[in-house]
């Protein structure tokens, strides 16, 4: 079984169990347990399940209804949140582009800054298995919320299949690390070191390392100085949504310079770990071609250059809000149509619908992204939960509802059109 609660999409039958796991189990038992309570048979096949409108409970169609009224008004409508399937993707996108709407991610501005630096510098990666097989040393960036994030990224980069080289492994930490988490690696089988520093200023420092006059002011016997000359397969560890500098495409581009500039001696290779939300990316850019801020107009696709969307889709303005974490988190508090594994309308007042929805991985089958972009994993659900529908089949009901809408708006005109058209060919006009 694929673990669901973080990126890494850890075999939970094979691997250890970490504190995410057990708090999403945890929070799922809740969730039934509530659901239970309130009369319904989570095995049972529900064909309209509750939702809310205006805080008053309704079925799931009237509800779908409404919300299809709501994105049939003026364009552009606003669709945001925080995705975590394909299917989900594929629909929002869908719905998109029958709505000509703008649609986004509350966390797109670290992604693009990221995204635009590999547009102008490109890119040398690795994924996480060549990483775990080959590398000699690890450089870890950032601070403790890239472990916070994916609690067992230690396991995954240090224990797996036989290694193919037989170099010493090493971890060089590079940040704002507390005594916790070197503490948990002073207990690993390897080599280590930190050098605790500024983030800002950490790709000008690694370009230090590779500087010689610089290095003949270091002392040679310097851990860090002599396994950055003696690695052979170096591997650049990193989350780009934790980068909180002041320039962030800049330091992002600063890095993958000096990465591929440390190609020329040894291999060095990046590895970005991305969040559950980085499907988003990766399905736009399948459908659109562009990675985030996108804005369909006549159902083609163009980039939103502008930062619109950042205070637009965060904390205001938002017309569709789709939720897919299995944690509790807030919604933007203007949203008209939220979609969210919360079931009680109580909690959102401020929306005018509110649809509950199962989570991918957890109540129902998903292919879900891995950390490191390379691959797409099938999560069986943990717990079945027929009741509760998934966002893809929700999305899919909205959009046809408002096609039907448009159509039904566009057809007297059409009607008109054509009775104009007739009476201007007919034999008394000839006359």
């Amino acid at each position: 079984m694929i673990c669901p609660f973080c990126s890494l999409l850890c075999d939970f039958d094979e691997t250890p169990s970490c504190e995410l796991h057990e708090v999403g189990l945890q929070r799922q038992s809740q969730m039934r347990d509530h659901h239970l309570r309130s009369g319904k048979n989570r095995n049972e096949v529900v064909p309209t399940t509750s939702a809310y409108v205006r805080g008053t409970r309704t079925s799931l169609d009237d509800a779908i209804h409404r919300a299809a009224e709501l994105l049939c008004g003026p364009p552009p409508s606003r669709l945001s949140g925080y995705f975590a399937c394909v299917d989900s993707m594929n629909a929002a996108l869908n719905l998109a582009r029958q709505c000509d709407a703008f649609i986004d991610t509350t966390d797109s501005a670290a992604p693009l800054d990221y995204y635009r630096a590999i547009q102008h510098q490109g890119l040398v990666g690795t994924s996480l298995s060549e990483a775990r097989a080959r590398s000699d040393l690890f450089l870890l960036i950032g601070d403790d919320r890239l472990f916070e994030a994916n609690p067992l990224l230690l396991d995954r980069l240090l224990t797996g299949p036989k290694r193919v080289t037989d170099q010493p492994r090493r971890i060089l930490l590079l940040g704002n690390f507390s005594p916790k988490i070197i503490e948990e690696i002073r207990k690993r089988d390897v080599t280590w070191s930190a050098i605790l520093s500024d983030i800002e200023q950490l790709p000008e420092s690694l370009f230090g390392l590779l500087d010689e006059r610089w290095q003949r002011e270091l002392d040679p016997n310097d851990g860090p100085v002599r396994w950055m000359a003696q690695a052979e397969f170096i591997v650049v560890v990193w989350n780009p949504a934790l980068i909180e500098v002041q320039h962030r495409q800049d330091w992002h581009e600063y890095l993958l310079q000096w990465i591929q500039r440390r190609n020329r001696g040894a291999t060095c290779a990046a590895l970005p770990i991305h969040s559950l939300n980085g499907i988003f990316t990766t399905v736009s850019l399948w459908a659109t071609g562009m990675p985030r801020r996108i804005r369909f107009q006549n159902g083609q696709a163009s980039a939103d250059r502008s930062r619109e969307l950042d205070s637009t889709t965060s904390r205001g303005g938002t017309d569709l809000w789709i939720d897919e974490r299995w944690k509790s988190v807030e919604q933007p508090p203007s949203a008209r149509i939220v979609l969210s594994p919360k079931r009680d309308g109580s909690h959102f007042p401020p929306s005018e619908v509110l649809i509950p929805i199962g989570i991918p991985g957890v109540h129902y089958d998903a292919v879900m992204i891995h950390a490191d972009g390379t691959q797409l994993l099938r999560c069986r659900a943990i717990e079945e939960d027929k009741s509760l529908p998934t966002v893809a089949s929700v999305l899919a009901s909205i959009e046809e509802q408002v096609r039907r809408m448009r159509c039904e708006t566009l057809e007297p005109r059409s009607r008109a059109l054509g009775e104009v058209s007739r009476s201007l060919v007919s034999p008394e006009n000839d006359s």
